[in-house]
């Protein structure tokens, strides 16, 4: 094929893998892709794509808490392990997810994994708080110098928010209604959340006032795949 009949602005590049000629259509733009030909191009963002997912796999320990680290089975209580695979079949998107029943069943640790494979293998970005974590964070975020619509609008538009034993530490007025307007937009914008908490129905509703409780109990009724332990 001539350039010509590609086109009046077509010209010849060199690959930067293969050092082959090939020819570009339209010179007046450069963009990244041109630098590779047609043959070298999917390889390269394989080999990209495998960098970064180990360049995750690195960082994976500095994110995730020491204590759920290591996939080890004989660590699940024997009545969960059925319950991590229900887990683990969780696909991305709009509808969330939420592992409710007494502590100590393992649903901590079946979310830990379920996010270590959002995170390394699908490169999706969480934020995880656990029982007191958001509660300080509202504290410093809304603080004197504080940064609390950025903030929001970070925790609103993150792929992956991860609330650990939900419900269990009380929160202000002030926490009770962010984390009710974060719930709200997120489930409008069909962006999951993954929960895990010792409450379900009336119990988890009251664990807020009641003017909040019951309408974010139904608001994750709506927006999440529930799983019983």
């Amino acid at each position: 094929m001539t350039l010509r009949a590609v086109g009046m602005y077509a010209a010849y590049h060199q690959c930067g893998r293969c050092n082959k000629s090939y020819i570009v259509p339209d010179s007046r733009y450069h963009y990244e892709r041109d630098e590779f030909c047609p043959n070298c191009r999917p390889i390269i963002q394989t080999e990209r794509a495998e960098q970064a997912r180990l360049e995750r796999l690195a960082e994976w320990p500095r994110f995730c808490p020491p204590l759920y680290l290591e996939h080890d089975s004989a660590k699940y209580p024997v009545a969960s392990k059925p319950k991590l695979a229900g887990v683990l079949k969780w696909q991305y998107g709009a509808k969330g997810l939420l592992l409710h029943g007494e502590s100590g069943t393992g649903k901590t640790r079946c979310a830990w994994q379920l996010i270590r494979r959002l995170y390394i293998e699908e490169n999706r970005r969480v934020i995880p708080f656990d029982a007191v974590s958001f509660s300080h964070a509202i504290t410093k975020h809304f603080g004197p110098d504080g940064d609390g619509e950025k903030w929001l609008e970070k925790i609103i538009n993150v792929p992956i928010v991860l609330f650990d034993d939900f419900g269990k530490a009380r929160l202000t007025e002030r926490g009770e209604a962010e984390v009710f307007g974060i719930v709200e937009v997120r489930m409008a914008h069909c962006r999951p959340m993954i929960l895990t908490t010792n409450f379900v129905g009336e119990t988890l509703a009251a664990c807020f006032r009641d003017d909040v409780g019951r309408a974010l109990v139904r608001r994750l009724r709506d927006c999440c795949e529930c799983i019983a332990f």
